[in-house]
């Protein structure tokens, strides 16, 4: 069965030929829909982008965290320390991981207007 779509506020704009209307830029209103909706969709724009981008935000996050002992050598035991460096490393990892998650959500209505 093909999935359909509809929502309101689609064409808000003209465009000149229907190759324009199908465009993604030609209707700037995204979608109202939920976040899992919208990742599971085959039909809306984005969707598919969205979710490969939130798979490997969230397998770069993890394997990232794991390759912290690693990378900078921590010790476990009475003496152990943590290196002033890994604080560093721990915020880039994270803002990488959070800028895919918000382009996600602004990807949707309801994450518009949450933002």
């Amino acid at each position: 069965m093909k999935e359909t779509w509809t929502w309101v506020e689609v064409n808000t704009r003209p465009c000149e030929t229907w190759k324009q209307q199908k465009s993604w830029a030609c209707n700037m209103n995204p979608p109202f829909v939920s976040i899992v909706d919208f990742v599971q969709s085959t039909v809306l724009p984005h969707a598919k982008l969205s979710h490969r981008l939130l798979v490997s935000s969230a397998m770069t996050y993890w394997g990232g965290m794991a390759l912290i002992p690693i990378l900078f050598k921590i010790q476990s035991g009475e003496k152990a320390s943590v290196p002033a460096s890994t604080a560093s490393y721990f915020t880039m990892i994270t803002v990488s991981s959070v800028m895919p998650e918000l382009w996600v959500v602004l990807q949707i209505k309801a994450g518009s207007n949450m933002l």
